[in-house]
């Protein structure tokens, strides 16, 4: 969800009774209403490419270091394991190409340390006849993919087979190992950073309280709940166990 005590609840544009995605969905209704041409989020774990999927946009998360990011206000400052990406969204493929281009082209290199000095090359492959290889994820994970996307990976994976290009089918490796990790890197700190940047009477959304809830939760009290759902319940067996102050 996107949401704040200043503006309320973001709703999709194509349904108000849906979500915007988080965390920049209010870019993302926004270019998608026509109301802008470009917005620019961070994203760790999908926080600019959840939106931009719920509202029908195009976005693009780069590797850490190509997007300059020199400025920008962070709730995980010094979070270095996860590291924020600066992130663009836009209505087209066609702008969104335009802006990243103009971006990289300006040398953001020489103001911003963090960025690295890659100057912009145009790619072709149809000038040049190259032909890619291409991975797509259709199983797998602690949470199944939805008939509709799964439908669209389809479609996508045809027009590619169409163009020449090959297909296979990506099979990661362990999704559920992979995302503990990533919350104790995330929330080494228990949860601090968040609560640090609240002011006083100011609360958060259902998600963000229970997570904080949980993390403040005694150890040896999630140990024990641990233990009682490990059968019934392993993924959040493995959630108590991990989520505490490193």
């Amino acid at each position: 969800e996107t949401g704040s005590e200043v503006y309320g609840r973001t709703s999709n544009p194509y349904k108000s009774t849906h979500t915007t995605g988080a965390s920049t969905g209010g870019g993302a209704a926004l270019i998608a209403c026509g109301g802008s041409k470009i917005e620019i989020g961070t994203d760790v774990a999908g926080s600019v490419r959840l939106p931009a999927h719920f509202c029908g946009i195009w976005s693009l998360k780069g590797s850490a270091g190509r997007f300059p990011t020199w400025g920008n206000q962070s709730s995980m400052e010094g979070l270095e394991g996860l590291q924020l990406v600066s992130s663009p969204m836009a209505g087209s493929l066609e702008d969104l190409d335009e802006f990243w281009k103009r971006v990289i082209t300006a040398k953001p290199w020489e103001y911003d340390h963090t960025c690295h000095p890659i100057p912009w090359r145009n790619v072709d492959l149809r000038e040049d006849g190259r032909k890619l290889k291409w991975g797509i994820m259709l199983e797998g994970g602690p949470v199944p993919i939805t008939p509709a996307c799964k439908r669209g990976l389809s479609m996508v994976a045809t027009a590619l087979r169409k163009q020449g290009h090959e297909v296979v089918e990506f099979i990661p490796p362990d999704l559920e190992r992979g995302l503990n990790i990533a919350y104790q890197l995330l929330f080494s700190d228990g949860g601090e950073q968040l609560r640090s940047l609240l002011s006083p009477g100011e609360g958060l959304n259902k998600v963000a309280s229970s997570v904080l809830g949980l993390l403040a939760l005694p150890k040896c009290f999630k140990q024990f709940l641990a233990y009682f759902t490990q059968k019934s319940d392993p993924a959040s067996a493995s959630l108590l166990r991990i989520m505490h102050t490193k």
